[in-house]
């Protein structure tokens, strides 16, 4: 791209969409439709899941137990440009994912703001555990861990 610069050449602008998303398999078809119109990174990994039910519910990584999501994996960058915003295609995906009662892998790349991860991941719950477990609160927290990456 440095290259291209000083040559005057156009450089193409692209962001790096790193994911895996788990999606109910009923609004899987939407996910798609999506998907390709937006992104469609090839390949895209998808792979069946169904949480187990537990005596406790998940409360950092909520997923109805015994219902069949989709996994999709993909891994690449999309074309993008100057005119919109920092990670605009990550957002989109997020809100898309939320829309339909899915989840995203906290190991991917995160875009959250503050306010919206707290209200997808059990804020009180894991406050309870923060302070079991550290309650010097010498580590980050969660947020601060996926999304600025601390």
């Amino acid at each position: 791209d440095r290259l291209k610069k000083a040559l005057g050449l156009r450089v193409d602008l692209s962001e790096p969409v790193i994911q895996d998303v788990e999606i109910p398999f009923d609004r899987a078809e939407e996910f798609l439709e999506f998907y390709q119109s937006h992104l469609n990174i090839l390949p895209c990994w998808v792979c069946p899941m169904v949480p187990r039910a537990t005596q406790r519910p998940w409360t950092l990584y909520p997923m109805a137990p015994r219902v069949l999501y989709l996994n999709f994996g993909f891994w690449s960058s999309v074309p993008t440009s100057d005119t919109l915003p920092p990670d605009h295609f990550n957002r989109l995906l997020e809100r898309e994912v939320i829309r339909l009662g899915g989840r995203k892998s906290l190991y991917s790349t995160v875009h959250f703001s503050k306010e919206e991860f707290w209200q997808i991941h059990d804020h009180d719950a894991y406050c309870a555990l923060k302070d079991r477990y550290d309650p010097q609160w010498r580590f980050c927290d969660l947020w601060e861990k996926v999304v600025l990456r601390k």
